[in-house]
């Protein structure tokens, strides 16, 4: 059972980072589409260097408006969420030896 609770964190951490990679596409002005060429080797350097250096456009694009601002308490509920994650990972882990 604890083999399958990790398989699970694993794919829904996978599916996370992936909205949030189409999410910077797109607030690049670039279809959420090209995210498929982060799986072929050597041609991912093209989209992550797009997606980690390239400043986003100003203002709104063709995919929407320009997202709020983020502010402090969204970075409390980000490293909350990320410590009790850590948490539950190390009891599934010991949990599995």
């Amino acid at each position: 059972p604890a083999a399958r609770v990790m398989q699970n964190a694993v794919g829904d951490g996978a599916r996370a980072g992936m909205e949030l990679i189409k999410r910077r596409l797109n607030d690049l002005n670039k279809s959420g589409w090209l995210i498929f060429l982060f799986l072929i080797p050597l041609i991912s350097l093209i989209p992550f260097i797009m997606v980690t250096l390239i400043k986003g456009t100003d203002g709104d694009n063709r995919y929407g408006r320009i997202p709020p601002a983020t502010g402090p308490r969204d970075f409390r509920l980000f490293f909350a969420s990320l410590g009790l994650l850590i948490i539950v990972s190390a009891i599934l882990v010991s949990l599995a030896i």
